[in-house]
């Protein structure tokens, strides 16, 4: 049994990568295997010139996203640092 079809909830679930070129160099290695990469939640048709644009700019924003995420996340538990609280809870059983 062979493998046609790899479906993804969406392109921001492949492409969360620190890094685009990965994401692309990891879909170029899916596609070389014959297996075609489908997207459950979002209607990109992949075999047209349109449906690509589509995929490669939702990889650019969804990279995009991930790395605001991650400066907002950063800068969020700085701040609770500089503020006296701790940047995450304590640990389930723990007692001072």
């Amino acid at each position: 049994m062979q493998i046609t079809d790899f479906i993804i909830t969406e392109v921001s679930r492949l492409s969360r990568a620190d890094r685009l070129d990965e994401t692309l160099k990891m879909e170029a290695r899916i596609i070389s295997t014959g297996v075609k990469i489908g997207f459950a939640e979002q209607h990109i048709d992949t075999d047209t010139d349109e449906g690509n644009l589509m995929k490669n700019l939702s990889y650019v924003f969804a990279n995009f996203e991930s790395k605001k995420i991650g400066k907002r996340t950063k800068y969020g538990q700085k701040g609770r640092i500089l503020n006296g609280y701790r940047p995450f809870a304590r640990p389930m059983g723990y007692k001072p």
